[in-house]
């Protein structure tokens, strides 16, 4: 059951060739536009466990083979992302440069500038601060910088910035930024994002952004005046889609699934990824417990109560009732209600046609009760 781990990192899993590429090839698009357009800026957007950190490095691998330079970063690994701001990603990419190569092909000015910017310096006090004792005190970078740092700090860096990718040789530059979707206040990823745009534009940097979801659901068209094209993962399918099969079939090499036990994994998963293969993996797991040779439809059932039981942990009595109107159509769901939204996001509801939204089915398999 090992390809069924829904905890695998997407590394492993292009490396073991456990993806269905033939009909989730959103990256090939963004790798394109991010060659074709030096310095342009792309945003992907997407519900939880849609699978945005597997397109990126997916388009990351696309662009290698085709001899560019990606980058694949995952901010929150760099700096909190509650101290994002203006030069965070600006200091991601000089902290990459570095360590490309050991960066022993900087011009030593430049690194250190660098350096200083991405990780902070030592200063002398002026005037010298005898009375505390201090010879020095510390500045802080960017990458560990709250954000009402100055926007101007962004522009100092770009002279450094190109020495080092000149001297460095480098060319068709992409930068993929992961995990900035879990940034809770939309205007602390604007902070982050715009003051260094500009900066990538004129290095010509093509960079790709991951965004919060809520974004795209708000009136306003700021994510489309930013942002040279925006893309979304959305389900948008209410049947058995042939996505889902194949990774299904991909990964089950010792033909543990019957047809009806696929369809009802596929059904209840939601379409979500991460879903489908932890339904497959629990009821395979059940299925060895009981010493069963194949997983049969009792076991998809214990695998989606669990599943249903952990999206309903941490529901209040107005939760459940509401998504209890939504699921029978007595009431209409909106994104643009806070309630509803929190809802959409956690992954308890479902974006399933542009228009229309289900309550998730493993969810709406507790919240109906035992005798549904």
């Amino acid at each position: 059951m090992g390809a069924f781990n829904p905890a695998a990192s997407p590394e492993q899993s292009i490396s073991q060739g456990l993806l269905d590429t033939g009909t989730a090839n959103l990256f090939l698009n963004i790798a394109a536009r991010a060659e074709v357009e030096p310095g342009s800026a792309q945003v992907l957007l997407g519900g939880i466990g849609t699978g945005k950190t597997t397109q990126l490095m997916l388009a990351a691998e696309n662009l290698r083979q085709r001899n560019a330079h990606p980058f694949y970063a995952e901010v929150s690994k760099f700096t909190d992302l509650n101290e994002a701001g203006p030069g965070t990603l600006a200091a991601i990419v000089a902290a990459e440069l570095m360590s490309l190569r050991q960066g022993k092909k900087i011009p030593d000015p430049d690194k250190r500038a660098l350096n200083e910017f991405a990780h902070g310096r030592w200063v002398e006090p002026e005037p010298p601060d005898d009375d505390m004792g201090l010879d020095a005190i510390f500045v802080r970078g960017r990458l560990r910088q709250s954000i009402p740092q100055a926007v101007r700090a962004v522009g100092l860096i770009e002279r450094h910035l190109k020495t080092a990718i000149a001297s460095l040789a480098l060319q068709d530059i992409v930068f993929f930024f992961d995990g900035m979707d879990r940034i809770e206040n939309p205007e602390t990823f604007w902070a982050t994002v715009e003051p260094d745009l500009a900066l990538f534009r004129r290095l010509q940097i093509s960079i790709v952004v991951v965004a919060p979801w809520a974004l795209a659901f708000r009136s306003d068209e700021r994510l489309r005046q930013v942002f040279d094209r925006v893309h979304e993962l959305r389900l948008y399918q209410t049947e058995v889609s042939d996505s889902m099969r194949n990774i299904l079939s991909i990964r089950d090499k010792h033909k543990l699934l019957g047809e009806a036990s696929l369809l009802r994994v596929c059904e209840f998963s939601g379409g979500i990824v991460r879903d489908l293969i932890m339904l497959a993996r629990d009821a395979g797991e059940q299925a060895y417990l009981q010493g069963e040779p194949v997983i049969d439809l009792s076991h998809v059932a214990f695998a989606t109560r669990n599943l249903g039981k952990s999206y309903s942990i941490g529901l209040d009595p107005a939760q459940a009732k509401r998504l209890k109107r939504i699921g029978t159509g007595t009431s209409e769901f909106s994104p643009s209600a806070p309630g509803d939204l929190v809802l959409l996001l956690s992954g308890r509801v479902l974006h399933r046609t542009p228009t229309a939204f289900q309550v998730h089915p493993a969810l709406w398999s507790i919240l109906l009760g035992p005798h549904a």
